[in-house]
């Protein structure tokens, strides 16, 4: 089921504050207080554009490069969420994945331009 190009149903875009809600909550027990405002400021825009899925869209697809640049700090956070690794390495291991997902991202979009061209 995909919702590209499509409204998702409110009861989705509901479900995104208490996962956000849960995902901060889980990182301030984890990490501490300050993890956990890292998470808050990297998951509540998520929640927030679930709740305006139209503008979200439309501006990821205005500025694909920085919709793609939030995979940086979500792989961070999520590497210090499920692991027990030092934050150091988080950041590097999230850095690193983060920016080939970047390269790959903008590798399929251009694909995509170009096969509709």
């Amino acid at each position: 089921m995909a919702f590209v190009g499509r409204r998702l149903p409110l009861w989705i875009r509901l479900l995104g504050i208490p996962l956000c809600v849960a995902v901060v909550w889980s990182m301030t027990e984890e990490r501490g207080w300050i993890m956990g405002v890292v998470a808050g400021v990297v998951y509540v825009p998520f929640a927030i554009g679930m709740l305006w899925w139209g503008r979200m869209t439309a501006w990821a697809g205005e500025h694909p490069v920085l919709d793609s640049l939030i995979q940086l700090p979500v792989v961070f956070v999520g590497l210090a969420l499920i692991t027990s690794m030092p934050l150091w390495l988080c950041a590097v291991i999230g850095f690193s994945l983060g920016a080939a997902l970047v390269a790959l991202s903008a590798y399929v979009r251009r694909l995509r331009v170009a096969s509709t061209q």
